[in-house]
């Protein structure tokens, strides 16, 4: 019986087995994933201004998604709060309209 013997050098030998993956980078996984509100504080501690959702909108919700649409638009990527700030105090800005349309949430 012959033993097959291969031949392998110093470089081959101790280099490790690794595997491609490709991962989403920080930034689009932040984006899809981290949302802040903007908008203002609504009563009964239901949102808060700032206040961060992983995962999309959050579902405790939709009851003022179905009568102010614009609620949604006020929920924006963790990457874009510093232009949304920028936007929502521009008059006529589709942020601050939604921001006028929200603040009179009861």
């Amino acid at each position: 019986m012959v033993d097959k013997i291969e031949e392998t050098n110093d470089e081959t030998k101790n280099k490790p087995k690794t595997k491609s993956v490709t991962l989403p980078s920080k930034q689009t996984f932040e984006e899809e994933n981290h949302l802040v509100y903007i908008g203002p504080r609504l009563d009964k501690g239901r949102l808060r201004t700032y206040q961060i959702f992983v995962g999309g909108y959050p579902d405790h919700l939709q009851d003022l998604y179905d009568k102010y649409p614009q609620l949604k638009s006020l929920f924006v990527p963790v990457t874009q709060l510093s232009q949304a700030q920028i936007d929502v105090a521009v008059t006529g800005h589709p942020l601050n309209v939604a921001y006028k349309i929200v603040k009179e949430v009861k």
